[in-house]
Protein backbone atom coordinates (compact mmCIF):
# COMPACT_ATOMS: atom_id res chain seq x y z
CA UNK A 1 0.00 0.00 0.00
CA UNK A 2 1.14 3.48 -0.93
CA UNK A 3 -0.08 5.68 1.98
CA UNK A 4 -3.57 4.40 1.30
CA UNK A 5 -3.54 5.05 -2.44
CA UNK A 6 -3.17 1.55 -4.00
CA UNK A 7 -4.64 -0.90 -1.29
CA UNK A 8 -3.52 -4.40 -2.00
CA UNK A 9 -5.41 -7.81 -1.65
CA UNK A 10 -4.72 -11.41 -1.07
CA UNK A 11 -7.03 -14.13 -1.76
CA UNK A 12 -6.55 -15.91 1.70
CA UNK A 13 -8.76 -17.77 3.75
CA UNK A 14 -10.90 -17.04 6.93
CA UNK A 15 -8.60 -18.93 9.20
CA UNK A 16 -5.50 -17.50 7.53
CA UNK A 17 -7.34 -13.98 7.83
CA UNK A 18 -7.62 -14.45 11.77
CA UNK A 19 -4.25 -15.49 12.56
CA UNK A 20 -3.47 -12.02 10.66
CA UNK A 21 -5.18 -10.07 13.00
CA UNK A 22 -3.46 -11.42 15.59
CA UNK A 23 0.02 -11.13 13.98
CA UNK A 24 -1.20 -7.19 13.17
CA UNK A 25 -2.10 -6.36 17.15
CA UNK A 26 1.02 -7.53 18.42
CA UNK A 27 3.32 -6.49 15.72
CA UNK A 28 6.57 -4.50 16.47
CA UNK A 29 5.27 -0.62 14.70
CA UNK A 30 7.48 0.25 11.63
CA UNK A 31 8.16 3.99 11.52
CA UNK A 32 10.29 3.81 8.43
CA UNK A 33 13.99 3.38 7.16
CA UNK A 34 15.59 1.52 10.02
CA UNK A 35 13.33 2.47 12.83
CA UNK A 36 11.13 0.19 14.34
CA UNK A 37 9.10 0.50 17.92
CA UNK A 38 9.69 -2.62 20.02
CA UNK A 39 7.37 -4.31 22.50
CA UNK A 40 4.45 -2.47 21.27
CA UNK A 41 1.48 -4.87 21.61
CA UNK A 42 -2.40 -3.65 22.02
CA UNK A 43 -3.49 -7.11 22.96
CA UNK A 44 -1.49 -8.48 25.17
CA UNK A 45 -0.12 -7.79 28.50
CA UNK A 46 -2.24 -5.23 29.05
CA UNK A 47 -5.58 -4.04 30.70
CA UNK A 48 -6.80 -5.22 26.39
CA UNK A 49 -5.79 -9.06 27.11
CA UNK A 50 -8.98 -10.73 27.78
CA UNK A 51 -11.88 -8.10 26.18
CA UNK A 52 -9.42 -8.13 22.72
CA UNK A 53 -9.36 -11.63 22.44
CA UNK A 54 -13.18 -11.96 23.66
CA UNK A 55 -14.01 -10.32 20.61
CA UNK A 56 -11.54 -11.74 18.65
CA UNK A 57 -13.13 -15.69 19.53
CA UNK A 58 -16.58 -14.40 18.76
CA UNK A 59 -15.87 -13.13 15.19
CA UNK A 60 -13.82 -16.42 14.55
CA UNK A 61 -17.18 -18.35 16.21
CA UNK A 62 -19.53 -16.08 13.99
CA UNK A 63 -17.71 -16.87 11.25
CA UNK A 64 -17.72 -20.87 11.97
CA UNK A 65 -21.18 -20.35 12.26
CA UNK A 66 -21.86 -18.71 8.59
CA UNK A 67 -19.42 -21.54 6.75
CA UNK A 68 -21.04 -24.30 8.77
CA UNK A 69 -24.56 -22.96 8.73
CA UNK A 70 -24.86 -23.69 12.18
CA UNK A 71 -26.06 -20.89 14.21
CA UNK A 72 -25.90 -22.54 17.43
CA UNK A 73 -22.13 -23.70 16.51
CA UNK A 74 -19.77 -22.40 19.72
CA UNK A 75 -16.04 -22.92 19.89
CA UNK A 76 -15.04 -26.29 21.95
CA UNK A 77 -12.85 -26.37 24.54
CA UNK A 78 -10.98 -28.87 26.30
CA UNK A 79 -10.64 -28.64 30.42
CA UNK A 80 -7.13 -28.88 31.02
CA UNK A 81 -6.96 -28.83 34.24
CA UNK A 82 -4.52 -30.99 36.02
CA UNK A 83 -3.87 -32.64 32.84
CA UNK A 84 -0.37 -34.53 32.50
CA UNK A 85 -0.75 -34.81 28.72
CA UNK A 86 -2.31 -33.22 25.78
CA UNK A 87 -5.45 -36.09 25.64
CA UNK A 88 -6.69 -33.79 22.48
CA UNK A 89 -3.86 -34.13 20.80
CA UNK A 90 -5.45 -37.00 18.39
CA UNK A 91 -6.37 -37.35 14.92
CA UNK A 92 -9.78 -37.08 15.90
CA UNK A 93 -9.28 -34.06 17.84
CA UNK A 94 -6.50 -32.03 17.18
CA UNK A 95 -4.05 -34.15 15.34
CA UNK A 96 -1.78 -36.80 16.88
CA UNK A 97 2.11 -36.49 16.12
CA UNK A 98 4.01 -37.88 13.11
CA UNK A 99 5.82 -40.58 13.47
CA UNK A 100 8.54 -39.40 10.90
CA UNK A 101 8.89 -36.31 12.84
CA UNK A 102 6.88 -35.34 16.36
CA UNK A 103 7.42 -31.74 15.94
CA UNK A 104 4.62 -32.20 12.74
CA UNK A 105 0.70 -33.23 12.42
CA UNK A 106 0.14 -37.06 11.44
CA UNK A 107 -0.42 -37.04 8.01
CA UNK A 108 -4.02 -38.60 8.97
CA UNK A 109 -5.13 -35.32 10.75
CA UNK A 110 -7.35 -32.99 9.39
CA UNK A 111 -4.77 -30.28 9.73
CA UNK A 112 -1.71 -31.85 8.78
CA UNK A 113 -1.75 -29.51 5.53
CA UNK A 114 -2.58 -26.65 7.40
CA UNK A 115 0.00 -24.25 6.79
CA UNK A 116 1.74 -21.19 8.93
CA UNK A 117 1.79 -17.45 8.14
CA UNK A 118 3.13 -14.72 9.95
CA UNK A 119 5.52 -16.45 12.13
CA UNK A 120 8.87 -14.59 10.66
CA UNK A 121 8.74 -11.19 12.85
CA UNK A 122 12.29 -10.90 12.90
CA UNK A 123 12.34 -11.00 9.18
CA UNK A 124 9.41 -8.47 8.51
CA UNK A 125 11.27 -5.85 10.09
CA UNK A 126 14.73 -6.27 8.70
CA UNK A 127 12.34 -5.88 5.34
CA UNK A 128 10.21 -3.32 6.65
CA UNK A 129 7.33 -4.91 5.68
CA UNK A 130 3.91 -6.31 6.90
CA UNK A 131 3.37 -10.01 6.36
CA UNK A 132 1.43 -10.65 3.42
CA UNK A 133 0.41 -14.01 4.21
CA UNK A 134 2.97 -16.41 2.53
CA UNK A 135 2.76 -20.05 3.52
CA UNK A 136 5.82 -20.72 5.95
CA UNK A 137 5.36 -24.33 6.54
CA UNK A 138 3.16 -26.83 8.02
CA UNK A 139 1.68 -26.43 11.60
CA UNK A 140 3.81 -27.71 14.62
CA UNK A 141 3.01 -28.89 17.44
CA UNK A 142 4.85 -31.17 20.37
CA UNK A 143 3.04 -31.08 23.34
CA UNK A 144 5.82 -31.56 26.40
CA UNK A 145 8.76 -29.88 24.64
CA UNK A 146 7.85 -26.41 24.90
CA UNK A 147 9.22 -23.83 26.75
CA UNK A 148 9.52 -24.85 30.71
CA UNK A 149 11.43 -21.76 31.65
CA UNK A 150 8.06 -19.83 30.79
CA UNK A 151 5.47 -22.79 31.22
CA UNK A 152 6.17 -25.40 33.74
CA UNK A 153 3.08 -27.34 33.59
CA UNK A 154 -0.45 -26.60 32.66
CA UNK A 155 -2.23 -25.30 35.83
CA UNK A 156 -3.80 -27.37 38.49
CA UNK A 157 -7.40 -27.10 39.42
CA UNK A 158 -5.94 -25.19 43.04
CA UNK A 159 -4.13 -22.73 40.07
CA UNK A 160 -7.23 -21.77 38.44
CA UNK A 161 -9.33 -21.51 41.74
CA UNK A 162 -6.41 -19.18 42.87
CA UNK A 163 -7.22 -17.12 39.74
CA UNK A 164 -10.76 -17.00 39.88
CA UNK A 165 -10.36 -15.57 43.51
CA UNK A 166 -8.59 -12.69 42.39
CA UNK A 167 -10.85 -9.79 43.14
CA UNK A 168 -9.24 -7.03 41.15
CA UNK A 169 -9.19 -7.21 37.43
CA UNK A 170 -6.08 -5.56 37.04
CA UNK A 171 -3.13 -3.67 39.40
CA UNK A 172 -0.48 -1.52 39.56
CA UNK A 173 1.65 -1.56 36.29
CA UNK A 174 -1.08 -3.10 34.86
CA UNK A 175 1.44 -5.15 32.56
CA UNK A 176 3.35 -7.85 32.92
CA UNK A 177 4.53 -7.38 36.09
CA UNK A 178 1.62 -6.31 37.49
CA UNK A 179 0.64 -8.79 40.97
CA UNK A 180 -2.33 -10.10 42.53
CA UNK A 181 -3.98 -8.64 39.03
CA UNK A 182 -6.54 -10.94 37.56
CA UNK A 183 -5.51 -10.51 33.74
CA UNK A 184 -2.08 -10.72 34.73
CA UNK A 185 -2.28 -14.32 36.22
CA UNK A 186 -4.90 -15.58 33.81
CA UNK A 187 -2.46 -14.70 31.05
CA UNK A 188 0.81 -16.32 32.76
CA UNK A 189 3.19 -13.52 33.17
CA UNK A 190 5.77 -14.51 34.80
CA UNK A 191 5.14 -11.95 38.02
CA UNK A 192 4.94 -12.86 41.86
CA UNK A 193 1.49 -14.78 41.55
CA UNK A 194 1.27 -15.49 37.99
CA UNK A 195 1.31 -19.10 36.28
CA UNK A 196 0.75 -19.74 32.39
CA UNK A 197 -3.02 -20.47 31.94
CA UNK A 198 -2.63 -19.96 27.94
CA UNK A 199 -2.12 -23.60 26.41
CA UNK A 200 -1.77 -22.74 22.44
CA UNK A 201 -1.99 -25.88 20.44
CA UNK A 202 -0.10 -25.16 17.56
CA UNK A 203 2.63 -23.40 19.38
CA UNK A 204 4.58 -26.36 20.99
Amino acid sequence: MNNGSTPMFNDINIYDLFVWMHYYVSRDTLLGGSEIWRDIDFAHEAPGFLPWHRLFLLLWEQEIQELTGDENFTIPYWDWRDAESCDICTDEYMGGRSLRDPNLLSPASFFSSWQIICSRLDEYNRRQALCNGTPEGPLLRNPGNHDKARTQRLPSSADVEFCLSLTQYESGSMDKTANFSFRNTLEGNPSFHSFKISFFFFSF
